[in-house]
């Protein structure tokens, strides 16, 4: 599980990390053209306006090389009427209204253009901050790319939507970052993460309290050796600050994050890394705060074994984060259990499961649905008569009653996604993924919307 394989059923090492994520240039249309490029156009404009009528005493005309000259109205106010005229006959019709705005090739070069530069700061806990990323105009087209293994948050400091990282067209990385607006169910593109990043794999969630989203970069292929890092996103700025803190978790790809509300830290768990051709699990759970920039290794009891690319959710109403869809390395063999972590306690306590979904999943995600105090878990890869398959199936959980509730399926099965829950709108939002886990159907760019209140599904594009 958790990347392609090559021939000899070995991941691919150098798949994601190293490979040069594609960058897109804005379109450049005669349409975009306006009176900066055009200056006949806006001097017809300007004489349109102007009261004639009213003009039969003297003008101020601004002379382009001898000053101001004050006259009658003069001839050569009307010659570049003329020419004016001659300019905007190349529109249709005798239109007045103000063209789009223009979008030079420099600008669209710096619109595209993420800065990589790093600078120290003494000041804690933010020890390094890129500049802040462009922002990419957002327009009626605009709209990500397919992606998978990409990392969803919701902001509510600025309710929004976040999206970040993951596997795109052609199993390039993707460094763009996208915003969501719930309000105008409208994208823009914010930037890049910084290029020191891994962007598959890796978890991300909101702190409330300090109004940042926490990006934890994992280890991949050498538990050992592989860098890991924490950023902090600024969505009001929109910078990534690398935090540095010292003890700094040691956990793969797949690992989950979910912020503690009522103890105000992110909680980490899961994930899986390769040393040489083994695959491991990297089990640990740890808290961070951001406060004080500092990661606390937990020694809970009780902690569940073999997790990576799990369902994760925070429980305010119990105070207990959510784990569900627990699979281990062998993907044959996915452990069908739902546990709970309370931080205040440091302790795991595994939760009943019955009635519930039949089996566990693989690739599953998880969101608190504070309206009707119930976990949401969709998606993912199950087993269905001995087959692993992508699966379509919506369950809610309540861990005050210990009850499962099977809500309306999906219309199209969906693994490798992301979801998040809108608290202003009550929607749960769910992007890209794939209808299976082949090389051709692990990723998608399609946007669900499910409305816990009236039980269903609307597809909202692209």
């Amino acid at each position: 599980m958790g990347r392609p394989l090559n021939d000899s059923g070995v991941p691919e090492r150098n798949m994601f990390r190293f490979a040069t994520p594609k960058r897109r240039r804005l379109p450049l249309h005669c349409a975009q053209v306006g009176p900066a490029r055009c200056p006949g156009q806006a001097l017809t404009k300007w004489l349109r306006r102007l009261p004639w009528q009213a003009m039969s005493g003297w003008v101020i005309l601004v002379g382009a090389t001898k000053g101001l000259f004050v006259r009658r109205p003069p001839l050569a106010l009307l010659v570049l009427a003329l020419i004016a005229s001659g300019c905007s006959n190349e529109r249709s019709g005798d239109e007045e209204t103000d063209p789009p705005p223009v979008v030079s090739e420099e600008d669209t070069d710096q619109e595209t253009k993420v800065t990589a530069s790093v600078t120290t700061s003494t000041t804690m806990p933010a020890t390094t901050t890129t500049a802040p990323a462009t922002t990419q105009p957002s327009t009626a087209a605009a709209w990500p790319e397919k992606r998978a293994y990409h990392e969803m948050v919701y902001d509510s400091g600025s309710d929004v939507v976040l999206m970040m990282g993951g596997v795109g067209p052609d199993i390039v990385p993707s460094f763009a970052v996208w915003s969501f607006d719930p309000a105008t169910m409208s994208w823009t593109e914010l930037g890049s993460m910084p290029a020191d990043l891994d962007p598959v794999g890796a978890p991300a969630a909101y702190d409330v309290e300090s109004d940042r989203v926490i990006y934890l970069q994992t280890t991949a292929f050498d538990f050992e050796t592989d860098p890991v890092s924490t950023w902090a996103f600024d969505t009001d700025t929109n910078t990534w600050t690398e935090m540095t803190p010292d003890p700094h978790p040691r956990l793969g790809f797949g690992a989950r994050m979910a912020y503690d509300s009522e103890s105000d830290r992110i909680i980490a768990y899961g994930g899986m890394t390769m040393t040489g051709p083994d695959l491991l699990v990297t089990p640990g759970t740890w808290a961070y705060d951001y406060n004080t920039n500092t990661w606390e290794k937990r020694t809970p009891e009780g902690e569940p074994p073999g997790v990576n690319y799990h369902g994760m959710a925070y429980d305010p109403g119990s105070d207990t984060t959510i784990v569900f869809g627990v699979n281990d390395i062998d993907p044959t063999d996915l452990l069908n259990v739902i546990w709970g972590y309370d931080y205040n306690t440091d302790t795991w306590e595994e939760l009943s499961l019955t009635p519930g979904p039949e089996t566990g999943s693989a690739y599953t995600r998880a969101a608190y649905d504070p309206a009707r105090s119930r976990v949401l878990v969709f998606g993912g890869l199950h087993i269905v008569d001995g087959v692993l398959a992508a699966h379509d199936e919506l369950w809610t959980y309540s861990h005050s009653s210990g009850s499962w509730e099977q809500a309306t399926s999906s219309p199209q099965p969906r693994v490798h996604h992301d979801m998040v829950l809108v608290a202003s709108s009550g929607d749960l939002l769910v992007f890209g993924g794939g209808i299976n886990d082949s090389d051709s159907g692990f990723q998608g760019n399609d946007l669900w919307v499910y409305d816990p209140a009236v039980d269903t599904w609307t597809a909202l594009g692209p």
